[in-house]
């Protein structure tokens, strides 16, 4: 996290990369564009829409409650452990992040989001979250962690459930990839199943996540 901070911190116009994305309604545009990606696996593996159970109330809920406004920066869009260098020692220490076809100049809290949707949040006491990769016990919550990503950036976290809610579309849209490749035999029938459950939980995770918030 003391990494997204860095690089929420960087000011992009002074390190010449202005053009390197378009942060003008970046986010009005994310639902149609990850709507469009999961949609366009019909003509890359002819593979049928599906009707995912909370796909579309995430959809709608996300198309109305937009933030008025944020703060543009440089994204990653694909932070997580597997994308991150440590140091040997212990304690080990972020080096750097790696694989950033997905960055762009955005809003910076979808990073965070991204992260923590596979973290401990404090009001699911015992959830242990679909997008795990570890053992969330020995991890901060993701309230702590929005405290100290607040501390470091300024930044406003009082609509941080919409970012959850939009990183949870993104990553559902993602993952129906590899669903749609294992229902051509691209991959294997396990596969197929595997991803089937993640994106699923993704969704039914963002369903519960809306109804709390009301």
């Amino acid at each position: 996290v003391d990494g997204l901070i860095a690089l929420a911190n960087v000011d992009y116009k002074a390190v010449g990369l202005e053009g390197f994305g378009k942060p003008d309604n970046f986010l009005e545009r994310q639902v149609d564009r990850w709507e469009g990606q999961i949609k366009s696996y019909k003509q890359l593996y002819d593979y049928e829409w599906r009707e995912i159970p909370g796909y579309a109330l995430l959809r709608d809920w996300l198309r109305a409650n937009v933030p008025a406004s944020f703060k543009a920066g440089v994204i990653h869009g694909d932070v997580g452990t597997p994308n991150a260098l440590f140091t040997f020692e212990a304690p080990a220490k972020l080096t750097a992040l790696i694989d950033w076809e997905l960055s762009t100049i955005g809003d910076p809290l979808l990073d965070l989001a991204w992260f923590c949707n596979g973290i401990r949040d404090e009001r699911f006491p015992g959830h242990i979250p679909e997008k795990a990769l570890y053992n969330v016990a020995d991890w901060p919550t993701r309230q702590e962690l929005m405290a100290h990503y607040a501390a470091g950036t300024g930044r406003d976290m009082s609509d941080f459930d919409y970012y959850l809610l939009l990183a949870m579309f993104k990553g559902g849209c993602i993952l129906e990839y590899k669903v749609a490749q294992a229902a051509k035999g691209i991959l294997s029938k396990e596969t197929g199943i595997l991803f089937d459950r993640l994106v699923r939980g993704n969704f039914t995770e963002a369903e519960k996540l809306i109804k709390l918030i009301g």
